[in-house]
């Protein structure tokens, strides 16, 4: 799961949030670079609020190594992730300014680690603006 916080002073509205997951496989296959937008995730964010991103949504974990479903893309059998990343698109405005000039955006990258149990673990990787 990924959650984000409102660290602004200001409180935020009209919250969309945009997934782009891509994964290479063990056939050297890339499966992902389609953005699964989800519109009004959170209407009204205070300073300090919280609120979980939808992305888990994108990607489906088996249980295993590998991933059952990627936004609706199946592997091939006996196929697993070798690699994976994902950005995050979060586009808000600021108490009801909801004007596309006004609306204001940031991105964030994480990656998936591989564990020592063979689980994938996110990491968060950089921010622009």
């Amino acid at each position: 799961m990924f959650a984000a916080v409102n660290d602004g002073y200001v409180p935020i509205t009209d919250i969309d949030v945009g997934c782009t997951p891509n994964f290479t496989t063990t056939n050297h296959n890339i499966i992902g670079g389609a953005k699964i937008l989800d519109r009004h995730v959170a209407s009204l964010l205070w300073h300090g609020a919280r609120f979980t991103l939808p992305c888990f949504d994108a990607v489906e974990l088996n249980g295993e190594l590998g991933v059952t479903g990627i936004g609706g893309f199946g592997l091939g059998p006996g196929e697993q992730i070798l690699d994976a990343d994902m950005t995050i698109d979060i586009e808000y405005s600021f108490l009801y300014l909801n004007l596309k000039p006004l609306r204001r955006s940031q991105t964030f990258h994480v990656r998936a680690l591989r564990g020592s149990d063979n689980s994938f673990h996110w990491e968060y990787l950089q921010q622009s603006n």
